[in-house]
């Protein structure tokens, strides 16, 4: 990842995030919940081994994001894409490619949050395309009730993005 996230301390981060937020885990999933997250588990360990060359890998890639990204969104498995999925990507050195494609899931309303440590890398991710008008996009669309004020404040005021500052202040206070 460009970031410089490391596997092993991500983990641990993510899980925490996630496991502890209400947004995220209402429910215990159902056994087959549990069955079909297997599945997609299976799928994407099997696509990670037969991925193509460096070289013409980037649409695999965008591909198999865009399909684990989908079905975790439809099923509500929102602790699974953050935790084990988005993972998977960094370990695979494409988190850039997993955070690329969360853009058009969340400005159509299809996902309401993004966590802390896949929202830091979709900034660093924007930063370095010069684009951080996406992060600002997206962020309108999001329920700021449940994202990390301090932090999300933090990134507005520095980076001059006043309109989502102005949403979250005005919808999250």
């Amino acid at each position: 990842s460009r970031s410089g996230l490391r596997p092993s301390t991500l983990s641990r981060s993510v899980s925490h995030t996630i496991s502890n937020h209400p947004f995220l885990s209402p429910k215990q999933p159902t056994p087959e919940e549990e069955h079909l997250s297997s599945y997609l588990q299976k799928y994407l360990t099997l696509a990670f081994e037969n991925a193509p060359p460096a070289a013409s890998s980037v649409s695999h890639y965008r591909m198999l994001a865009s399909v684990v990204i989908e079905f975790c969104v439809v099923t509500q498995r929102l602790d699974v894409l953050y935790n084990d999925i988005f993972s998977k990507f960094v370990d695979k050195r494409q988190a850039h490619t997993f955070v690329d494609l969360l853009e058009p899931f969340v400005v159509t309303d299809q996902l309401k949050y993004i966590s802390p440590v896949v929202m830091s890398e979709f900034v660093d991710y924007c930063k370095l395309a010069g684009d951080l008008r996406r992060v600002e996009r997206c962020l309108l669309h999001m329920d700021v009730k449940i994202l990390d004020f301090d932090s999300v404040l933090k990134l507005l005021r520095k980076n001059k993005l006043y309109t989502a500052l102005l949403h979250i202040y005005t919808s999250g206070l």
